[in-house]
Formats: structure tokens, C-alpha cells, sequence
């Protein structure tokens, strides 16, 4: 794996969408040949240890088929990117810290009964 691939936030979210992608595209070739094996053997009269050979079509073959597509993705697809929050990322929103300040319900309701709202 690259650990020094992508060194903006852009480049960083552009990777993971690369990323996706392939693996939406692995998962429809995983299941093309679960059809293709499972499905697609269902006619022939094969039997491998009393079990048809469409069941292990579709068994076998749809986990090697993944195991593959699985082993292609981490060594030439995906990328080691560090995804926490640096300099090159952008800020969050500040609306949060405009807003009034939040104070706890029990410090609350002392400053509540404090200010007039019971005679002692």
C-alpha cells in the first residue's frame, strides 16, 4: 500500500471515491459470476462427491471470485490515507460557536431558582 498518495483533503476525498467505485465494481463481478457459476452450470449434469457442480459454482467459485477482487483492491487500488483533520483541511462551520452558550441542566436550574423564582 502508498501512504504518500494523496496530500490535499480534495486529493484525500477524491481517493475514497475512487475507492467506492471500485469496490461497487468488484461486488458486480462478484455477483456476475455467482450467476454465471451458479446459474449458468445449473444444466449440466456434473456431480463432483454427489454434489452438483452449480453448487459449487456458486459457492467456491463466488468466494475465490471475491478473494480475488478482494486482494486486487488493497494492492492496487486502495491507498493508506491519514483522514484526520490537518491544515489543508477545510474549517467547519462556525455557527456552533456564535450561538449562546450551553450550561448545564443542574447549574441551570441553581441559576433559575436563583434569580427570583422561589422566596427562601
Amino acid at each position: 500500500m502508498q501512504s504518500q498518495g494523496a496530500a490535499t483533503y480534495a486529493a484525500k476525498l477524491r481517493q475514497a471515491d475512487r475507492e467506492a467505485r471500485a469496490t461497487v465494481v468488484a461486488l458486480a463481478i462478484t455477483v456476475a459470476v455467482w450467476v454465471a457459476a451458479g446459474f449458468g452450470l445449473s444444466g449440466l449434469d456434473v456431480r463432483i462427491a454427489h454434489t452438483p457442480l452449480w453448487v459449487i459454482g456458486g459457492t467456491v467459485g463466488t468466494w475465490l471470485c471475491a478473494i480475488v477482487c478482494a486482494v486486487y483492491l488493497a494492492n492496487r487500488v486502495f491507498v493508506d490515507v491519514d483522514l484526520d483533520h490537518h491544515a489543508d483541511a477545510p474549517e467547519p462551520a462556525t455557527q456552533a460557536s456564535q450561538a449562546a452558550p450551553i450550561i448545564p441542566a443542574a447549574e441551570a436550574s441553581r441559576v433559575s431558582l436563583s434569580e427570583g423564582g422561589r422566596d427562601e
